[in-house]
């Protein structure tokens, strides 16, 4: 779920479709920082893969989830979040109601305010405004680089190169990205020159909200789904599914290194 952890994480989940298990919930823990977060999986009683992992504490397995009240003593709510299943992965979202309000967000009035200043709105609905956004903010536009932007469709990228948003600290993305529920897939990073890799290269003080990413990672520094890095920002009501390829690095399948 997270290469690297020093920041607060709750009532999240990790699921490995495929028999391999790699690593757990949390490659790195600085701290007592997680709560309620499992990993799932198949791996039988005393397993060898299972014993090398730093948090094998957090697995779950999935024979051992026979209906729904294993999953609500876990912490999962499955009233206004989570959908059991009885087939696959235990845990899916319930569409009508998981997504995050951003009336919620303390950053969020900012936006709606006649004092909001230079705060920019913008709407993303295709592949090429998306692409563009990027580029101006990896170009050093620090205003677009801290604007609210919304997602209005599901956008495919055509398995094409992706350069993350904010692919430098400099340039971190310090805004509010509502991805309202929808799913950006069908991109990959590997270009050697890009060490931070994800759909953002580092959030800083940013938020980043009900978005779903569906990608492959290879190599890098530090590798995220959702993000490479997040400095004390918040992601909220996300999700990645995610194919990860490197063996040196902070490699997490929705953040590699999270502070936030």
């Amino acid at each position: 779920f997270v290469g690297e952890n020093t920041g607060t994480i709750e009532k999240s989940c990790s699921y490995y479709r495929k028999k391999g298990l790699t690593g757990g919930f949390t490659g790195i823990e600085n701290g007592n920082s997680e709560t309620a977060c499992y990993f799932f999986h198949h791996e039988k009683e005393g397993s060898k893969k299972l014993e090398k992992l730093s948090d094998a504490i957090r697995g779950q397995r999935l024979k051992e989830i026979e209906d729904e009240e294993d999953i609500r003593k876990l912490g999962f709510d499955t009233d206004k979040i989570w959908l059991y299943c009885q087939d696959g992965f235990p845990l899916q979202f319930i569409p009508e109601t998981w997504l995050f309000h951003l009336e919620e967000s303390s950053k969020y009035p900012q936006y709606l305010t006649e004092e909001r200043g230079e705060a920019k709105t913008v709407v993303i609905t295709n592949a090429k405004e998306l692409r563009q956004l990027a580029e101006k903010i990896n170009g050093g536009d620090r205003e677009l680089g801290g604007a609210y932007i919304r997602l209005d469709d599901d956008i495919d990228l055509g398995g094409k190169e992706w350069i993350p948003i904010g692919k430098d600290r400099s340039n971190a993305f310090t805004g509010i990205f509502d991805g309202c529920g929808h799913t950006v897939r069908n991109f990959v990073v590997k270009d050697k020159k890009t060490e931070n890799k994800g759909f953002f290269g580092f959030i800083k003080e940013g938020e980043v909200y009900n978005l779903s990413v569906d990608c492959i990672l290879k190599k890098g520094t530090c590798s995220g789904g959702i993000a490479a890095q997040n400095e004390g920002g918040v992601i909220g009501c996300c999700s990645a599914v995610i194919e990860i390829k490197g063996k040196n690095g902070a490699y997490g399948g929705l953040v590699g290194r999270n502070t936030g």
